[in-house]
C-alpha cells in the first residue's frame, strides 16, 4: 500500500513514475573521439518515496555482455530547490556513485558533479527532458579541459500501461540536439 504523499512535494520527476521499457544507446569509449555506439534495452520501475520528495528507480539493463541490475535514488531539498541523484550499480553493490545535483527549469533538468575516473578528476553533466521522456548523460570533462564531444549515454522510455488486464506499450518518438561546445550532437 503506497504511503500518503505530501501535497507540497515537487512534481519534477513525475514523468518517470511507473513501469517502462527502456532503449539505451551508449558510446563505446570515453575521451577517444569514439563515434561507435552500442544499443541495448532494459526495464525500469520508479516509485515515489519520502512523501513525494524522492523516488527510487529499479533498473534491469540488458548489456550485450550480460544483464545488470541497478538503482537510481533521487531526493529533493526544499531549502535549495535542488535534486540529488545517486546511482547504485549491482556489479558494485557496496558503492554509491557520487550524486549529480541540479534542478528543473522549463521542463529540463540539468545536473552535474565532480568525480574521479581511473584516478583522473572529471566533471559530469546530465540532462532530463520531461516533455520528451529522455535522459542523457551529456558527457564527461577531464581535469584540464578535455571534453567528450558526444553524449555518452542516451535513454528513451516507453511506458507500459495496463488496459483491462492487458499490458501494452506506448512509445513516444523524440530526438533533440545538444550543443556541447565543439559540435552539435543529435541525441536519440
Amino acid at each position: 500500500m503506497p504511503l500518503v504523499l505530501d501535497p507540497h512535494a515537487p512534481t519534477d520527476f513525475d514523468f518517470i513514475i511507473g513501469d517502462w521499457q527502456v532503449d539505451h544507446r551508449r558510446l563505446n569509449a570515453r575521451f577517444s573521439n569514439c563515434t561507435e555506439w552500442t544499443t541495448f534495452d532494459g526495464r525500469s520501475s520508479t516509485t515515489k518515496t519520502l512523501g513525494g520528495f524522492g523516488n527510487l528507480e529499479d533498473n534491469i539493463l540488458h548489456f550485450p555482455t550480460g544483464t545488470v541490475r541497478a538503482l537510481a535514488m533521487r531526493s529533493f531539498c526544499a531549502t535549495s530547490g535542488t535534486w540529488s541523484i545517486w546511482w547504485l550499480d549491482g556489479r558494485q553493490p557496496t558503492t554509491l556513485d557520487v550524486p549529480v545535483t541540479g534542478k528543473f527549469s522549463d521542463h529540463i533538468g540539468v545536473f552535474s558533479t565532480n568525480d574521479v575516473l581511473d584516478g583522473v578528476p572529471r566533471s559530469i553533466s546530465a540532462e532530463n527532458k520531461r516533455s520528451q521522456l529522455t535522459k542523457a548523460n551529456l558527457g564527461d570533462q577531464l581535469d584540464g579541459g578535455i571534453r567528450s564531444s558526444h553524449a555518452r549515454i542516451v535513454t528513451r522510455l516507453k511506458q507500459i500501461l495496463g488496459i483491462d488486464g492487458m499490458r501494452v506499450s506506448v512509445s513516444r518518438q523524440f530526438g533533440h540536439t545538444k550543443n556541447l561546445g565543439r559540435k552539435a550532437v543529435r541525441l536519440a
